[in-house]
């Protein structure tokens, strides 16, 4: 199944070639610290690309702490954010905003849903994200979003017509509803209700909107999809990753912690996030120790940012 536009989407189930597989870390700049260990990971040989939220009063820091680093720099995409954090361009007559910042992802939805946000808004506002990211010397490759709200449809294409014009990728994020724990062994991801949206969205976003856009990865996968408990390993990231074979696989990380930035940040609904922060203290805790990206290599997986991807098939406009 392809879909022609800027460049194809292409779903390969027959694959004979090595997978190639891309390790974002989601969230850089959102907190000093949550960046430092972000690259942490990325020193350690775990990741091939950041997505930098640029609404947090922490990226211009983390910016400089990316700039900092001596050789080779990770893949970079733009994190787009409707939710939570601080808008760059809209104001308080926007009904996505509330006492100068983003509401919270239901309320967001919801605006969304009753048609309150025009297409003109969101594209005002992924652009002055793009052009504060760009301020600082950085070319992104590719666009994602915070809490995934681009897989929204209204969102999605405004998202892919902006990438395709700026001629970069786009996350499609579709989960699987069955992970691998081992061999044999399987698990429902979590949660379910939320996952069989996310599914159902990318089929409508990718028949509606594939022929406008620019690279997306064919499959997507995070061990926060898996139920408390289980044991974050290089074995786990094995074992997902081996689940199906795809042209493009994206992992989704969050190796960080909470701090004082973070909690800051949050204080009107800290509890609420502590049980995110938690799994992503353990994922960085686990990927800081070795290097993911050799230990996939081994296993006939090829490491690459979406610039690479990119390059790599010299893909040029339709």
């Amino acid at each position: 199944m392809a879909f022609t536009g800027w460049l194809t989407y292409t779903d390969s189930s027959k694959m004979t070639n090595p997978q190639n597989i891309i390790i974002n870390a989601d969230d850089f700049g959102i907190s000093v610290p949550c960046s430092e260990k972000i690259l942490e990971v990325w020193n350690a040989g775990s990741l091939t690309s950041i997505s930098v939220i640029v609404c947090s009063p922490h990226f211009e820091k983390s910016m400089e702490l990316l700039h900092c680093q001596k050789g080779k720099l990770p893949g970079v995409g733009l994190h787009f954010t409707l939710t939570e954090l601080f808008p760059v361009a809209l104001g308080k007559g926007s009904a996505l905003v509330n006492n100068k910042r983003f509401k919270e992802r239901k309320q967001v939805l919801y605006t969304l849903m009753r048609g309150l946000v025009s297409r003109g808004e969101l594209m005002e506002e992924l652009e002055a994200q793009w052009e504060k990211l760009i301020a600082t010397g950085i070319e992104p490759d590719h666009i994602d979003s915070h809490q995934h709200i681009h897989m929204y449809p209204e969102v999605f294409s405004v998202v892919v017509e902006f990438a395709a014009r700026k001629k970069v990728a786009v996350r499609i994020v579709r989960p699987r509803l069955l992970l691998p724990l081992k061999p044999g062994i399987t698990s429902i991801a979590y949660p379910v209700f939320k996952n069989v949206i996310l599914r159902i969205t990318a089929f409508y976003c990718i028949r509606r909107y594939g022929s406008n856009y620019t690279l997306m990865n064919s499959s997507f996968a995070s061990i926060f999809d898996f139920p408390e408990g289980v044991p974050v390993t290089p074995d786990l990231y094995l074992s997902i990753v081996k689940g199906k074979r795809s042209t493009l696989l994206e992992l989704m990380i969050h190796p960080y912690s909470s701090d004082e930035q973070l909690q800051n940040l949050y204080d009107y609904k800290w509890e609420e996030k502590k049980r995110f922060l938690k799994k992503a203290e353990t994922e960085y805790r686990c990927l800081k120790c070795f290097s993911l990206c050799e230990l996939l290599k081994k296993d006939g997986f090829n490491p690459m940012n979406y610039g690479e991807w990119k390059s790599l098939h010299h893909i040029n406009v339709h």
